[in-house]
């Protein structure tokens, strides 16, 4: 996929400490000096952040992972690499990945994440990275991560066996045409099979067994998967040879009598997929079951007897004592104990109205081991990451600073940001009057016609119409019309409708028409004469109507351009090197 939308390679001025040909071979390069007031750089070949140093310029494939870590910008500590770059790339280009051939394409990419860096290292500066509206949700995602990743490191053995899939895929695509009759009475159903039986034929016992309303009955047979039939149904049929009828059937409230046609198996990639997707999915809820038993029996001891004599529907001293009850129920090796206060605190969580409602319906002690195993299994996860070192690799690093950047970001332009911009009533009108066109009520209709077979008729209503014929006569003696259920467009003097809920060909020819006025319009073989009986023009919506929508506008804009205000003003704080390079 990523080759395929990024054909393409970056030229990248990296910095190449100098080193003097008697220095040593190993020698490493000195760290960069911290960012200061007023020193920001930013370049189309890279500034250097050591002195002595010179730049090389390397040619990076950005479809190769391999050349993800390598910085294509940097601002203050924050780093920006080809992988940043690339993700933004597929995102923003995903739709015309073709047409992104240029290196303007890329300055600009590489601009907007250095403009996004730069906030975000501003709000470090600041200190908005230690608001716990931030520092709450960043380890939230942290240990949402390190379940992904211990998950995928519990499943990644897990292998789909073909022939299970073939199997499940066989049984699925098969198809059969069936004729079915449902009835109320069992009684009923008896009497259409003796029927049959005594040679009757089927569709027309069930036509008037529909007409004597003790039945219901499709028109003809349809084509139907065999595994959207009831099963007990299915069992049935599936002894069938094509042109025979089952017995009565007991099927919900009735009885269904079903005579099979045919047997088809048709092929269907997306419906192999979908059940290699659901093997694959209870393989790996298999493997991680297995995998949770493993560690729970190796780290983990539950108090089984306090667990079950505790009732949480029924606590003595109330449920808030429950709440600050420090009696351990279960002890994990290597992490804190799991206490019944915490159990009782994650029943108590997700309920909005309080627990009282769930304790009246004895909910909490059946959802108290339930309870005690997301606890476990939370405190489990961070035990094998830990052993697995699953923090400190690419995937979770990469996450956890892209949650963090989009995080610290919008939280600056709440609290910075938003607060400063002002947008005035004069603004909002301003734009009203250049977008007033967006605004407009359509036209409105009422509307009678007639609708005819051939041109030739349609002229001939149109003149008479035209005439002075009563358009209530011309309904009932006019030849070659088209019946009101053939009728492509069907017209109803009694119903409005707009402009824009009419035909293309019905708009075009109504455009101008007043009340009374009289059309010819040709629509999909058929020829319409149309009377104008009412004409409401389009009209403007008023300011005060449309305001609320204006000013979301008015203000995400000027939000946007107080942002790059902030953007330009914090370049000359936050120092800024760019590495990419526009020169050819």
């Amino acid at each position: 996929m990523l080759s395929r939308l990024l054909p393409c390679a970056l030229a990248i001025a990296a910095p190449l400490t100098w080193a003097r040909a008697d220095a040593p071979k190993a020698a490493a390069p000195a760290p960069a000096p911290a960012a200061a007031a007023g020193a920001g750089a930013t370049s189309d070949s890279a500034k250097s952040p050591n002195a002595g140093s010179v730049s090389i310029r390397v040619r990076v494939p950005l479809a190769d992972e391999r050349f993800g870590p390598v910085p294509v910008a940097t601002v203050a500590d924050e780093v920006i690499t080809v992988d940043d770059l690339r993700e933004l790339a597929a995102i923003t280009h995903q739709d015309r990945a073709e047409g992104m051939t240029g290196k303007a394409d890329f300055t600009k990419l590489v601009e907007r994440l250095v403009a996004v860096r730069t906030i975000v290292a501003e709000a470090r500066a600041i200190g908005l990275d230690d608001l716990e509206e931030v520092k709450k949700p960043i380890a939230d995602n942290k240990e949402r991560i390190r379940f992904d990743l211990v998950r995928k490191h519990a499943s990644k053995d897990v292998t789909v066996d073909p022939a299970e899939v073939k199997r499940l895929y066989d049984e699925a695509r098969r198809e059969w045409r069936i004729r079915s009759v449902f009835f109320g009475q069992e009684a009923e159903a008896k009497k259409f099979t003796a029927a049959l039986a005594a040679g009757g034929e089927f569709d027309a016992l069930a036509k008037k067994a529909a007409e004597d309303k003790v039945a219901r009955s499709g028109e003809g047979s349809q084509w139907i998967r065999v595994s959207e039939i009831q099963v007990s149904v299915a069992k049935e049929v599936e002894k069938l040879a094509p042109g025979k009828a089952t017995a009565p059937l007991k099927a919900g409230p009735g009885w269904t009598v079903v005579r099979l046609d045919e047997k088809r198996s048709v092929e269907d990639e997306a419906l192999r997929a979908k059940i290699e997707s659901t093997v694959r999915g209870e393989a790996v809820a298999k493997a991680l079951q297995a995998y949770y038993a493993k560690l729970k029996k190796q780290l983990v001891r539950i108090d089984t007897k306090l667990l079950r004599a505790v009732s949480f529907d029924k606590p003595k001293g109330g449920f808030e004592a429950l709440r600050k009850d420090r009696r351990v129920v279960a002890r994990v090796e290597g992490a804190k104990p799991v206490t019944l206060g915490e159990v009782a605190e994650s029943l108590a969580r997700p309920l909005f109205h309080g627990v009282a409602p769930a304790q009246e319906q004895g909910k909490l002690d059946k959802q108290k081991q339930d309870a005690l195993d997301a606890l476990v299994s939370k405190r489990l996860v961070t035990i094998e990451a830990e052993r697995l070192r699953l923090d400190d690799t690419p995937e979770a690093k990469r996450r956890a600073a892209e949650f963090e950047t989009n995080l610290l970001f919008t939280t600056f332009i709440d609290r910075v940001v938003i607060p400063e911009v002002k947008v005035t009533e004069a603004e909002d009108r301003a734009a009203y009057e250049k977008r007033k066109d967006e605004f407009k009520y359509p036209a409105f209709y009422r509307l009678e016609g007639l609708a005819f077979q051939d041109a030739k008729n349609a002229q001939k209503a149109l003149k008479s119409l035209q005439g002075g014929t009563d358009f209530k006569w011309l309904r009932s003696n006019s030849d070659g019309l088209v019946p009101e259920e053939e009728q492509v467009f069907r017209l109803d003097a009694t119903q409005t409708i707009s402009a824009r809920a009419m035909p293309e060909e019905f708009r075009k020819a109504l455009a101008g028409a007043q009340d009374g006025d009289v059309r010819l319009v040709a629509s999909k073989d058929q020829h319409y004469v149309v009377r104008v009986a009412q004409f409401t023009p389009e009209s403007v919506r008023p300011f005060e109507e449309v305001r609320p929508e204006i000013h979301k506008d008015v203000f995400g804009t000027a939000i946007a351009r107080a942002l790059d205000g902030w953007v330009e003003k914090l370049r000359d704080a936050h120092e800024v090197n760019v590495y990419l390079v526009t020169s050819p």
